[in-house]
């Protein structure tokens, strides 16, 4: 740990002239991401004097920063002038400058070639930089996971264990998706992703044993680490007593701590617990509201509800003109999405068409497709 008063001092050093004073200041700027004009004008001078790690860093600074006024040139001098003493980490900086989205050194193909030629010498950044850019271009998973898994396990980095499993699910092996997980999550303990693969493969029992209580175990894990569909899987286990007791009060503290993170799809289930009474005071209106908000999310199980309770008639008068709209919107909004209820959504549909005469339900046809336009602009 430096203290301030350290820090001032080789300030004041470097500001004499100390070279070993100012690269101790750069490093420690490198550390927050920003060098401050004084600290980059020392580093170039370094770099011009050619000192490798000045030149090394310079070039990693700028391509971490990518400024709009960065000189490629200087940086692929830099680069080539770093061949003799590190050829793997020269070809690995040249690869990823050819990658960088400016049309004055962007080169796909040169990107590629120096990135290989950085994978044969032993870089492993480079490894990370291609497999990402295969992954890009829509390459076999197996033959990316072949290049991260060059990556030495004790060097790979989060986003390297992400992309493993990523490439795992790509390639439909969920064995390796579920290995990966789990390392990943043993090496970043919040990486929430892993934790909600984790919990979903125990909770489906896919490759390991069925296990509610481990599958709410992951997920709550999650939610504690702030991520809204932990939340949510919290929130509905509790609901249906799965892995757990039923318990309606929790069920609604996680579904209203998902849905304030914005996790739409926690409105329907919070909406009911609110019109049932199930856990909190039973208040129709609010519970109404909230489906209101859902629907105009687009969330279709929130629309179907409100055509349910249109239909039955809530509070005034059945509507079935304004439940059909409901049944319409749920209809549009179910449209590839895998929690919808799409059969459900057909059966209202027809017993409010049975109901309706042809005149009123053209009107709401009509009111439906404006709606639908104006969504869209």
């Amino acid at each position: 740990m430096i203290d301030n008063d350290t820090e001032e001092l080789m300030m004041a050093n470097a500001l004499a002239g100390d070279e070993l004073a100012r690269m101790f200041c750069i490093q420690r700027e490198l550390m927050t991401g920003k060098l401050s004009p004084i600290c980059l004008s020392w580093l170039e001078e370094m770099a011009e004097d050619d000192d490798t790690y000045a030149q090394t860093y310079y070039c990693e600074y700028m391509l971490d920063n990518t400024p709009p006024n960065c000189d490629w040139k200087k940086v692929e001098r830099y680069c080539k002038s770093l061949m003799e003493e590190a050829p793997d980490t020269a070809y690995r900086l040249l690869g990823e400058m050819h990658l960088v989205e400016d049309g004055r050194v962007y080169d796909a193909a040169k990107a590629e070639k120096c990135l290989q030629k950085a994978v044969e010498l032993g870089d492993t950044d480079a490894c990370e930089l291609l497999a990402c850019k295969w992954k890009d271009e829509g390459h076999a998973p197996a033959e990316i996971r072949a290049l991260l898994e060059k990556i030495p396990s004790e060097h790979r980095s989060d986003c390297v264990w992400s992309l493993l499993t990523e490439v795992s699910i790509l390639a439909g092996d969920d064995e390796a998706t579920l290995k990966y997980a789990r390392l990943r999550l043993r090496k970043n303990p919040e990486a929430t992703s892993a934790m909600l693969l984790i919990a979903y493969y125990y909770a489906t029992g896919t490759v390991v044993s069925m296990n509610k209580e481990t599958a709410l175990k992951y997920y709550w894990k999650a939610a504690n680490c702030g991520n809204a569909l932990g939340m949510y899987y919290v929130g509905m286990m509790h609901y249906a007593g799965e892995g757990c007791r039923r318990n309606f009060s929790r069920a609604v503290d996680f579904l209203r701590r998902a849905l304030e993170a914005g996790y739409t799809a926690a409105s329907s289930t919070l909406a009911t617990c609110y019109i049932l009474g199930q856990g909190v005071r039973a208040n129709v209106s609010k519970g109404v509201e909230i489906l209101m908000d859902g629907a105009q999310d687009g969330d279709a199980s929130c629309c179907e509800q409100l055509a349910s309770l249109y239909a039955k008639g809530r509070d005034e008068e059945r509507n079935l003109p304004l439940a059909y709209k409901y049944i319409l919107l749920a209809e549009k909004f179910a449209e590839g999405d895998m929690l919808s209820d799409v059969d459900s959504i057909n059966k209202l549909k027809q017993s409010f068409e049975r109901d309706l005469t042809d005149e009123r339900k053209a009107e709401v046809l009509q009111d439906f497709y404006q709606k639908m336009s104006d969504m869209e602009c």
